[in-house]
Parts: structure tokens; sequence; C-alpha cells
């Protein structure tokens, strides 16, 4: 199932991903840096998710700090939407 194996983020994508507030905040990136410098501080993956069952289907993306300190930011996309938080609790 290889649908089920993480991808590389583009630097499109990573600059697509450093352009919402909130990662902008929580990296305290400034007007300057873009995707390329969010890169160089985290781990970034990208799967074409599929679910198993009726629900939802798209592109999902984690981020996680070079600092295991807490949970990764998830986002996802609906085709032709723009990237979106994924709310979960621990």
């Amino acid at each position: 199932m290889d649908s089920h194996k993480p991808n590389e983020l583009s630097s499109t994508e990573w600059n697509e991903v450093a352009a919402l507030p909130g990662i902008r905040e929580a990296w305290g990136l400034s007007d300057d840096e873009g995707g390329e410098r969010l890169a160089s501080v985290c781990y970034g993956a990208k799967f074409d998710f599929v679910t198993g069952g009726p629900g939802w289907a798209g592109e999902l993306f984690v981020i996680h700090d070079d600092a295991f300190g807490g949970p990764p930011v998830v986002l996802r996309r609906i085709a032709g939407q723009p990237l979106e938080p994924v709310a979960y609790s621990t």
C-alpha cells in the first residue's frame, strides 16, 4: 500500500505551509522568512490520504519541530482548497 508512505514536501508546499499565520507565529518566522527557513527547523511529511471507510480523503501534512516538545501540526487539503489545520485532542 504505497499510499500510506510519506512523501517529501516540495519547496512550493513548504512555502504554502510557512504562509499560514498560525505556523508563522508558532515558529517565529520574520516577514522575509518562508518555506526554506521552516524546512530547515522542522520535519515535514505529506500523505495522499484515503480513508478506509466513508469520510475524508485528500492531502495530509504533518509538520513537527526539531525539538520534540509537543504534538505535531497536522494540516489537510481537500482538492482545490487551501490548507487547513486538523483539530484533535490528546
